[in-house]
């Protein structure tokens, strides 16, 4: 959710990984929030970076920033599951400070399933195998089930939650 309350113009921060809508174990560990470009962007400004109203990052532009989004890194100590708002603060010379609209971020740094063995790599074995109807598993898949679907079964596991997204492979 953004706050549409910024008199300053200043749009939202964005998460820069390539999955923009939330927080997980992995992208925790080098989270990088992406401040973009705005119209008054100049050489010397300081961007100052907020998670939950506390300082967490900020950056002096160089003449090669203006004109492209600046990403900060949050330490992984400010990261716990839940929603966290963030936002930031630009100082220019001459000018008072300007603040920008907010970004609300979901945090969730349980994995699902629990945690998984070093071992398995990406793999966790504590998930459970998908189920496949017996009638597939004994004779394959034909392109008319491909056409019409096959079904598979996801059961519930340890740390489920809303907007989880599964990969099959």
């Amino acid at each position: 959710m953004t706050s549409t309350s910024n008199k300053t113009g200043l749009a939202a921060p964005t998460l820069a990984q390539s999955h923009k809508t939330g927080i997980n174990i992995t992208s925790a560990a080098h989270l990088l929030i992406e401040v973009p470009a705005y119209a008054t962007m100049d050489e010397g400004d300081l961007i100052e970076l907020f998670w939950n109203h506390c300082y967490v990052a900020s950056r002096v532009l160089t003449a090669t920033d203006v004109g492209h989004p600046v990403q900060l890194r949050v330490p992984e100590s400010f990261i716990d599951n839940g929603t966290s708002r963030i936002h930031y603060r630009v100082m220019q010379v001459g000018r008072g400070p300007a603040l920008s609209a907010a970004r609300s971020v979901q945090i969730k740094l349980d994995c699902p399933g629990g945690q998984p063995s070093a071992l398995c790599g990406d793999e966790n074995q504590s998930l459970a195998p998908v189920s496949i109807p017996e009638t597939i598993r004994r004779q394959g898949v034909n392109p008319n089930q491909v056409k019409r679907g096959v079904p598979l079964t996801i059961e519930p596991y340890l740390n489920m939650a809303v907007d989880d997204e599964i990969t099959l492979r």
